[in-house]
């Protein structure tokens, strides 16, 4: 998936990652590849880099968060709208 902010995802094993999709004129760039212990690998909402749900915010996480799901609550609606995923 690719938008208007210039970055681009995709549900691929890190073995298949390729520099094809990447613009020659580049100037930097963020690489990450997940296991997928929270959230389905498919749902793209779940793959890095994860968006707010406002789509402000893009971040990429590395680590475990093991309170996501006191957190969510604590969010209330805004909790449920985010990903599956632990950040």
């Amino acid at each position: 998936t690719k938008d208007d902010r210039g970055f681009y995802k995709k549900d691929l094993p890190g073995g298949m990652l390729t520099t094809s999709k990447i613009p020659q004129n580049a100037t930097s760039m963020i690489l990450h590849t997940r296991a997928a212990t929270h959230g389905h690998q498919r749902v793209m909402d779940n793959n890095h880099p994860v968006m707010s749900p406002s789509g402000e915010i893009m971040l990429v996480h590395n680590g475990v968060i093991y309170n996501h799901d006191e957190v969510r609550t604590a969010l209330g609606e805004d909790g449920k709208r985010l990903p599956e995923v632990d950040t």
